[in-house]
C-alpha cells in the first residue's frame, strides 16, 4: 500500500488547495479540495490498497481501490473536491476497454456510486481523468458498468423495420 499525504496550516474561505500525488503505485495524480468556509491544519491523504477494502466489488473490472481521509475538514466545508487520476494503456487494451470506459466509484451508504468521470488527456502510456466526488471515502477506479457487461440484462431491444438488415 502506498500513500501520500499533505497538511495545510490554514485554508482560506472560498479558495481551493491541491496535492500533487505523483507516486508510481497511487492511480490518482491529483486532489483539490475548495471550501466554503475557513478550515485550518487540514489533512488529506491519499492510499492505494491492496486488496478491496470491503466484501463488494466495485466493478466487473477494477483498476484500482483507493482511499482518501481528511483531518480538520468536513464533507459539508468542501464545496467542490475533484479528484484526477490516470489509467494505463496497457490495462485498457488487455480488458478490451477504451478510455472513455473509465469510472471512478465512491463507495458509500453499503454501495459503490458510480462518479461522473470525464477522459482529460492522454499520452502514450497512459489516459488522464478527472471526477468530481461529494465527500471522501474508499473508491474505485473500473470499468463502467454498461462496458463490462457483455451479455445485457434486459430483454434485447426490438429490431425496427429501418434497422432490420436486407435481406440479400
Amino acid at each position: 500500500q502506498a500513500e501520500k499525504s499533505q497538511v495545510w496550516s490554514n485554508i482560506p474561505s472560498g479558495s481551493s488547495v491541491s496535492m500533487e500525488v505523483d507516486k508510481a503505485d497511487i492511480a490518482v495524480t491529483t486532489v483539490s479540495v475548495s471550501v466554503n468556509t475557513e478550515v485550518s491544519n487540514v489533512e488529506i491523504k491519499v492510499s492505494s490498497l491492496k486488496d478491496k477494502p470491503v466484501a463488494k466489488e466495485a466493478a466487473a473490472k477494477v483498476y484500482q481501490y483507493l482511499q482518501l481521509t481528511k483531518k480538520n475538514v468536513q464533507d459539508t466545508q468542501a464545496d467542490k473536491i475533484t479528484i484526477a487520476f490516470k489509467v494505463a494503456k496497457t490495462w485498457l487494451d488487455s480488458n478490451n476497454l477504451k478510455s472513455a470506459d473509465v469510472s471512478l466509484y465512491r463507495y458509500k451508504d453499503d454501495e459503490w456510486n458510480e462518479l461522473t468521470t470525464r477522459v482529460v488527456s492522454s499520452d502514450s502510456t497512459n489516459v488522464n481523468y478527472e471526477a468530481v466526488t461529494p465527500g471522501f471515502s474508499y473508491f474505485a477506479i473500473g470499468a463502467k458498468a454498461a462496458a463490462a457487461e457483455a451479455v445485457p440484462e434486459e430483454a434485447p431491444e426490438e429490431v425496427t423495420p429501418e434497422e432490420a438488415p436486407t435481406p440479400v
